[in-house]
């Protein structure tokens, strides 16, 4: 440490012995890292500067497929990115850096949202959850304006606190993709369906389950939902397991995973999504994506890089072109 601070500092430091002066010294010395540092980083961001790109995103917590396009969500803004034609021939399971982005508009918000946290895409509609008012919106697309005619919601559900109908934290957000029409959110330690009423299109309260634990049925952390045949798929983020459910009840019905480096196991799985019979698990610490059976045995393992880097990249968010077979992360 003495040999990166001036000469003279260090004589004081060494000079004075009661208590006083050293906690001046050392509030200078303080200041003085912290000017070298502020100067250190001006150049290096001076050097380094990327190159601004209107598709840039910073840190895209979910993603979806919306009218042959990318619906990435980030702080208070939606993108709608367009993928284009793959350069080259993708394998069954790929993941694919979007190209350039066509629309980027802010969220139209209550006032104290923090932003999306959740997304999903279902018959003209918007889904999104905003885990700073604990709460789930419904947005209406129009279909001669596409986004552009994005404005407030036209329903809510939620808000803060355990009982029946509100939310902690909403997460990931799943469709049941059935006539049943249940929409499943994630919350911090446990999973809330929701209706959407045929009438109006209202957003009702169904049913919930989950709490905290290491037992079956309960979580360390929800991430991602998956439903598939009537199932719900939860990724159990600190137990770091996959556990299902019957979606129409939340009934237990199995688990798989453990922690570990193995194929079928997890480190932190953070989002999951069926496709063609299989679910594909992303790991946000394990930094690969593992396409497994529905009970849980491994079929293919990808390892994720940046793609400019090549070092390897975790995952928060992904989702899933099933007809091409497709990753997009």
């Amino acid at each position: 440490m003495a040999s990166l601070l001036p000469h003279e500092i260090v004589r004081a430091i060494l000079q004075h012995t009661d208590l006083r002066a050293l906690f001046i010294a050392a509030r200078v010395c303080r200041v003085w890292r912290d000017a070298a540092a502020s100067t250190r980083d001006g150049w290096r961001l001076l050097l380094e500067r990327p190159v601004q790109s209107s598709c840039m995103l910073r840190f895209p917590c979910a993603l979806a497929l919306c009218a042959g396009h990318i619906l990435a969500a980030e702080e208070r803004r939606l993108h709608l990115i367009d993928v284009g034609q793959p350069s080259r021939p993708f394998e069954p399971v790929d993941h694919l850096i979007c190209s350039s982005c066509v629309l980027a508009r802010p969220l139209p918000l209550s006032r104290g949202a923090t932003g999306p946290s959740g997304l999903a895409v279902d018959d003209g509609a918007i889904l999104v959850t905003d885990g700073g008012l604990d709460k789930l919106y419904k947005y209406r697309i129009d279909p001669n304006q596409s986004l552009l005619g994005l404005g407030r919601p036209v329903c809510e559900a939620g808000g803060f606190g355990a009982a029946e109908g509100l939310l902690i934290s909403p997460g990931d957000i799943a469709l049941s993709g059935d006539e049943l029409g249940f929409i499943f959110v994630a919350e911090g330690h446990g999973v809330t369906a929701f209706r959407t009423a045929e009438r109006d299109g209202a957003i009702a309260f169904s049913h919930k389950w989950g709490r905290h634990g290491r037992a079956h049925g309960e979580f360390r952390q929800v991430g991602g939902l998956a439903s598939c045949g009537g199932d719900l798929f939860a990724c159990d983020v600190r137990n770091h397991r996959i556990q299902c459910f019957v979606g129409a009840s939340g009934k237990f019905q199995y688990a798989f995973g453990g922690k570990g480096e193995k194929p079928g196991e997890f480190r932190r799985p953070s989002a999951i999504a069926s496709v063609r019979g299989c679910l594909v698990v992303a790991e946000m610490t394990g930094r690969r994506l593992q396409v497994l059976s529905l009970l849980g045995s491994p079929l293919q393992i990808i390892s994720v890089r940046h793609v400019h880097t090549a070092r390897p990249a975790s995952l928060a968010c992904f989702c899933v072109d099933a007809e091409r077979g497709i990753v997009y992360a």
